[in-house]
C-alpha cells in the first residue's frame, strides 16, 4: 500500500529542494529486528539506496500483528522526518492509519521549521556563503 502523506498540491518548493523523491518501506520486521529500504533519486536522477535496522535484544514484535507492524512502519519513518525540507516528493509505502498520516506530517512539518531556525537561520559556520544571512519569514508550510 502506498501512502503520499504530503498531497502533490501542498508541495513546498524552495532553493532547499534537492531530493526528488524519497521513498520509505515497505517495513520487514522479525521478532527481534526491524529492515526498512529507504530509496533516493535526486534532482538529476541520480539513484541510491540504503536499508535502516534496528536490531533489539529482546522478541519485540510479531510478524503477522497488524499492530507490530504499524510500530515498526512508525519507527523506521521516523528518520524520513529529517528530509521534508529538501524533499520534493516522500512516500511511505506500509501500514498507516489517518492518525499515523497526521502525526508523521506534523511531525515533519515541525522538523522543517526546526532546521530553517536552528540550522539555516541561526549562524552556522558549515553552511555556503549563499545560504547565510536568511531572514526569518513566517510561512504556512516550510516542508
Amino acid at each position: 500500500m502506498e501512502n503520499k502523506l504530503i498531497p502533490e498540491s501542498q508541495i513546498y518548493t524552495s532553493d532547499f529542494t534537492t531530493l526528488k523523491l524519497l521513498r520509505i518501506g515497505p517495513v520487514n520486521i522479525s521478532p527481534g529486528k526491524i529492515s526498512t529500504p529507504y530509496k533516493l533519486i535526486t534532482a538529476s536522477g541520480e539513484e541510491s539506496s540504503a536499508e535502516l535496522t534496528y536490531k533489539y535484544d529482546e522478541n519485540v514484535f510479531m510478524p503477522d500483528d497488524p499492530a507490530s507492524i504499524n510500530l515498526a512502519t512508525m519507527i523506521s519513518s521516523q528518520v524520513a522526518l529529517n528530509y521534508g525540507l529538501f524533499c520534493q516528493k516522500i512516500i511511505f509505502d506500509g501500514l498507516y492509519d489517518e492518525t499515523d498520516r497526521r502525526f508523521i506530517r506534523e511531525m515533519m512539518e515541525n522538523t522543517s521549521r526546526e532546521i530553517i531556525v536552528n540550522k539555516l537561520i541561526l549562524p552556522n559556520p558549515f553552511l555556503k556563503k549563499e545560504y547565510t544571512g536568511l531572514q526569518p519569514e513566517k510561512k504556512k508550510r516550510y516542508t
